[in-house]
């Protein structure tokens, strides 16, 4: 019984987390494809239904007992592949909850997935921004998504370097004078 559950619940998991990475690819070939972005929220939303679903399985086989499930693989040939899958069980045992707390996790995922996806489509989408200039005004630098970490390096004459100055200078070692020790020493190490 237990070995037709575990072929059940992995070929779920398999099912769920494949739609959503084909789905992913295909977004991440073109991310200002709307349509390809909603497959990808609805792919994601399945699997965590999914998993919320299926929640129930791994309390319910750790309330079994370890001992119980060892002998039962010992017993039956087609849990001998889940040998590993136990151990791991039985590593994590102190950080699984209940089957109610792991079925809201699994419906949490989703919604809490959703701010990650929303960075990664700002920082990954073919934005575009208007050039920047120097105080003069003589000079136009482009302004791309790795063109940022360049800009604050470049000082016009006279202009205060401070992001250089943070960087080297984090204000977890500023002592108590307000001097920072060993400015050369630190640049090398950040």
């Amino acid at each position: 019984m237990l070995a037709d559950w575990l072929d059940v619940y992995q070929g779920l998991m398999r099912d769920a987390q494949t739609r959503r990475h084909v789905r992913l690819l295909d977004y991440s070939t073109d991310t200002t494809n709307q349509t390809a972005a909603a497959r990808t929220g609805q792919a994601s939303t399945l699997t965590s239904e999914v998993q919320a679903a299926v929640a129930f399985a791994e309390p319910e086989m750790m309330a079994l007992g370890f001992p119980t499930l060892r002998a039962w693989q010992t017993a039956n040939p087609r849990l001998a592949i889940y040998g590993h899958y136990f151990d791991n069980l039985e590593r994590m045992a102190p950080h699984v909850r209940s089957a109610e707390v792991e079925e809201v996790m699994g419906q949490v995922e989703d919604p809490f997935r959703t701010a990650n996806a929303t960075h990664g489509s700002l920082t990954n989408s073919e934005m575009t921004f208007q050039p920047a200039h120097n105080a003069a005004g003589d000079s136009t630098f482009e302004v791309t998504r790795l063109a940022r970490r360049t800009l604050g390096r470049r000082r016009s004459r006279g202009a205060p370097d401070r992001l250089g100055k943070l960087r080297r200078r984090p204000p977890r070692l500023q002592e108590h004078d307000g001097q920072y020790p060993g400015d050369g020493h630190q640049a090398g190490c950040l």
